[in-house]
Formats: structure tokens, sequence, C-alpha cells
């Protein structure tokens, strides 16, 4: 794998937000980098913490799936988050997380977001993003949002059952980029976005995401539960939801799993 040591000291000073890199942990190896800021929060952490780690050996992804994340190979960070009302502005954060990934990688090559935590490139997943509500902490619940890019991997470093339908910067673009880069506008971005949301409300944030997306006007499969649901995709609601337009007429969907029909 190519080496590409992160540069803690280069972010700490660089990195210009308003609130996230309040605190900033880097970890050589953990079991999963959400799993360290839900710890963190428990103990009091400031809002805005972030954690990054070299590898994950149990890095998470939606749905319980395993997010493979081998050493220098890609960027695993976590967000520490408080926000107002976290019940109403929670669901919303994998939106903003995603409008801000794509704003940071596009800078390099045209990422596209599917519903409801992908980023694509040519069709390949690149990134996923996984938000986590702990409302349980005292005396504030938090907000987690774990964002995993894949950077420096080649097709054969990918695990088989994934090789053909994941991608890495350095297959789009033939070039190792520097992780340490790539986290400074992540996070600068994600800052940026973060804000506007609290100033502006959800309607702002729908319509970039729907800007950003590939899936309007594609015939996708749903699967929520047991229950695989086909249909064409129309838009966002108010809610952020998925809306399809069905056999039955149109359905709005909080959560689920999309996959686009070819």
């Amino acid at each position: 794998m190519y080496e590409d040591t992160l540069d803690p000291v280069f972010l700490i000073e660089n990195t210009k937000t308003h609130l996230l890199g309040s605190r900033w942990i880097f970890e050589k190896s953990i079991s999963s980098t959400n799993d360290l800021a839900k710890q963190m929060a428990s103990e009091g952490a400031p809002d805005g913490s972030l954690i990054v780690s070299d590898t994950q050996t149990m890095g998470k992804g939606r749905l319980g799936r395993q997010w493979d994340s081998p050493p220098e190979s890609g960027i695993y960070l976590s967000a520490l988050l408080y926000p107002p009302d976290p019940e109403k502005s929670g669901p919303f954060l994998t939106l903003l997380a995603g409008v801000a990934v794509v704003n940071a990688l596009n800078t390099w090559c045209e990422v596209t977001l599917k519903w409801p935590n992908d980023l694509l490139t040519n069709n390949k997943k690149i990134c996923g993003i996984l938000c986590e509500f702990f409302h349980e902490i005292r005396p504030r619940p938090a907000m987690v949002i774990g964002i995993g890019i894949n950077v420096h991997q080649k097709a054969s470093h990918f695990p088989k059952e994934i090789r053909q339908t994941a991608t890495s910067l350095f297959m789009e673009t033939q070039k190792h980029l520097s992780r340490t880069r790539i986290i400074k506008k992540l996070v600068e971005e994600l800052d940026k976005e973060y804000q506007e949301f609290l100033a502006n409300g959800p309607q702002l944030l729908i319509q970039k995401w729907s800007d950003r997306s590939c899936m309007f006007g594609e015939v996708v499969a749903l699967k929520k539960g047991k229950k695989t649901t086909r249909g064409i995709v129309k838009r966002l609601d108010s809610k952020g939801h998925l809306v399809l337009e069905t056999e039955s007429g149109e359905e709005s969907f909080g959560s689920g799993e999309a996959t686009i029909l070819k």
C-alpha cells in the first residue's frame, strides 16, 4: 500500500473552521471512530470534536455491516456534535455530510450522491457515511457523523465481495492524493454546511443534496425490512425522505436500501 502518513500538526494549525476541530484526536488503530466518539461524548468531550484513525479493526457501516479500513489507505473520521433539537435535526445530518463530502471530493473527481448515505464515482462506491444518534448521553444527546473514504486502494485491495462495486480516489484519478489535504478540505466543508444548516434550516440543504444526486428519474428497488418497493425516484420531501412514484401512487421513505435498476 502507498505510504501516506497523516500530519496532525498541519491539520490542527491550518484547518479553518467555526466549530469542528475544537478537539482533534488522532489514532493509529482503533475499533471504530464512531465508537470512540460515543465514549468521548459520555465523558463530556466538547462540541465539534474530531476523531481520525489510520485504520479501524471494526469499522462500521449501515445495517450492521463492516467498513473495510486497511492502514494508510483511506480516511476514517468521526465528528461529534450536540445539535440543538437533535430529534429534528438528526435525520438531516446524513444529507449534510453527503453534501460536504461531494463538495470536498469534487476537487479531484466527479462524485454523486445515492440515498441515503452512499457517494458514487462512475457508479461505484467511493465513500460511505454512518450517522448515529446517542439519545442516552447526558446531560445532552450526541450525534456522531462517521465518514469513510477510499483513497489509495487498488481494485485488488478490496475484499472480493465488493471488488466490482467499490472504487477509490487513486483508481479514479491515477494519483496518490494526500489524505491530510483531503481531511482539511473535508472538515472545512463539513463545518461550513453545518453552520449553514443551523442558520437556515433544512430546505437549502435538501436542494443542495438534490443537485448533487444521481438518482432522480431513475427506477429503483427500495428494500425496507422484508418489503421491497419498486418505483421512480421523484424528489426528497421536506423531511429529507425519498419519494418514489409507485404503481399505487407516491410513497415516502425515511429509511431503506435503494438499488438503481439498470
